[in-house]
């Protein structure tokens, strides 16, 4: 496994697969706020990612109890370093507002994943724009 600042840092990531592993992390740290404790360690250094895109953390970081909200901004700040397209998600989870912030991990992964979809469709949409035009310029 790699650490992911190691990947980061090589510009190993395009943006498609830097969500993916945020989408992962957050499964991990939503399942830590299950259990009552929050991983309070939340870093590029201390996320690993294997060669098939499998994530884990690093173990040895403290475990702190009730540490949604620190985890919930150190996830904005990893999605802002990796950069993240989704601005608006970036800002969600850093807000100076608690209560304005995500409330759980897979909010956020479900806002990235909307962005994966939205950007498809644009695609879609752009592509066949195009096809329109040449097929008009034809006629």
């Amino acid at each position: 496994m790699t650490p992911l600042s190691g990947l980061v840092a090589r510009k190993a990531l395009d943006v498609k697969s830097s969500e993916r592993i945020v989408e992962r992390l957050c499964v991990l740290l939503e399942a830590r706020r299950q259990a009552g404790t929050g991983y309070g360690a939340l870093s590029a250094g201390n996320v690993w990612v294997d060669d098939d895109g499998h994530v884990a953390l690093r173990e040895d970081a403290e475990p702190l109890s009730g540490a949604l909200h620190d985890d919930m901004v150190a996830l904005g700040v990893l999605l802002w370093s990796l950069p993240c397209r989704r601005r608006d998600v970036v800002d969600r989870c850093c807000d100076p507002d608690p209560a304005r912030r995500y409330q759980t991990f897979p909010e956020v992964a479900e806002a990235l994943h909307r962005s994966g979809r939205a950007a498809l469709w644009a695609g879609i949409a752009f592509i066949a724009a195009a096809v329109l035009f040449t097929l008009l310029q034809l006629v």
